[in-house]
């Protein structure tokens, strides 16, 4: 039973309820108090610390390789592939605006494609000119991508593609950064370690059913819950994947910095702390990855492993962390921003690409909540 006191302080009525604690859960919290500054709002997360794809990404803050988009032109058209672009670029202004970079450990390296065949970097390289006027198109900024060569590695192509603007970061000194902004104010509520299903949400009566004899009410709600939103929400378009990530042990030397893709970005790596990280292939074992379920696949992690050692070390080192993440994906590669109702809001699908988009997708979302 709840005592008076819970019930008047923690379980009153909010004007805005946000269902995940992630860069667009928190993000838009950040927005509402500054746009409705004294309102009541109330953050929920499933985990006792935001552990989604916000905070278990690989820090790139990356906005798309020449290989991805080639791959993109494939099945969508050359204006939706501009429109992903600024959607990206514009959130990460907004990340930065918001950030402190020292705080999040945002540190601009560039980026670089990287090729094991020369066949795949030609193919690319025919078409650089091609997408950096894309670039332009979605940023206003020209020669975004530059040839260079790429000596470090004798496992890899000579040359690659480099791209100055793109940048990496820590994601949980972020999230972090956000909460801490958050609870300066008195108005914002968490709630975190609650877990919630579908049958918990009264969407018409506009609570959420805590237990038999306590509800939450409010007059706006919020899901941003990307990957898991199909377990509040019916029939969306909406995939989940699974990404695996691999710390290795100090190295004595990382022969380079910056963030790197291979494989049309489905493989990614970067040094961070003297360790090296990489992370990804999922597209090697897609219907296993097909899920919403935390856990390893030793098939991708040998992979990964082996990738590591071949190519990028050339010598076999020991890996002292693993992890997984959950990302979300459709049919687009927009992402979803829409009513459930009048009074009920869904931001999800985010593409593996969070960190880029999510700044933006909760400013889009506060506009569509306050109009």
């Amino acid at each position: 039973m709840y005592s008076y006191w819970e019930k008047q302080d923690w379980f009153e009525h909010y004007e805005f309820v946000i269902v995940g604690a992630g860069i667009v859960g928190l993000t838009t919290a950040y927005y509402l108090n500054k746009y409705c500054p004294g309102n009541k709002i109330l953050v929920i997360d499933r985990h006792f610390i935001p552990s989604g794809a916000s905070t278990k990404n690989a820090g790139f803050s990356c906005f798309g390789t020449v290989g991805e988009i080639l791959d993109d032109l494939e099945t969508v058209s050359r204006q939706e592939v501009i429109n992903t672009i600024r959607l990206r670029w514009n959130g990460l202004n907004r990340l930065k605006e918001i950030h402190t970079p020292d705080i999040i450990e945002y540190m601009n390296r560039g980026g670089y494609e990287v090729f094991t065949e020369e066949e795949s970097f030609e193919f690319c390289l025919d078409k650089v000119t091609e997408v950096n006027d894309i670039m332009e198109e979605a940023i206003g900024i020209s020669h975004v991508f530059k040839i260079e060569d790429c000596l470090w590695s004798n496992k890899l192509v000579s040359r690659c593609i480099s791209n100055a603007l793109e940048s990496e970061l820590n994601p949980v000194r972020m999230i972090k950064n956000l909460i801490t902004m958050l609870r300066k104010s008195h108005n914002i509520d968490f709630l975190f370690g609650l877990r919630l299903n579908k049958e918990q949400f009264n969407y018409e009566g506009k609570h959420i059913r805590i237990s038999k004899d306590m509800n939450i009410a409010y007059e706006k709600l919020m899901l941003c819950t990307n990957a898991f939103s199909g377990d509040l929400i019916n029939e969306l378009d909406l995939t989940p994947y699974r990404n695996q990530v691999i710390v290795s042990e100090v190295l004595q030397n990382v022969p380079f910095s910056g963030t790197f893709h291979y494989d049309k970005g489905y493989v990614y790596f970067r040094e961070i702390h003297g360790r090296l990280l990489i992370g990804g292939a999922r597209n090697i074992d897609p219907a296993t990855e097909r899920t919403s379920e935390f856990g390893s696949n030793l098939l991708i992690i040998e992979e990964l492993k082996r990738f590591a050692a071949e190519i990028i070390l050339q010598k076999e080192v020991k890996f002292d962390f693993q992890w997984s993440g959950i990302i979300a994906t459709g049919s687009s590669k927009k992402p979803i921003l829409k009513s459930v109702n009048d009074h009920t809001f869904l931001a999800a699908r985010l593409g593996g690409m969070g960190v880029a988009i999510g700044s933006e997708l909760a400013w889009e979302l506060t506009e569509k909540v306050i109009a």
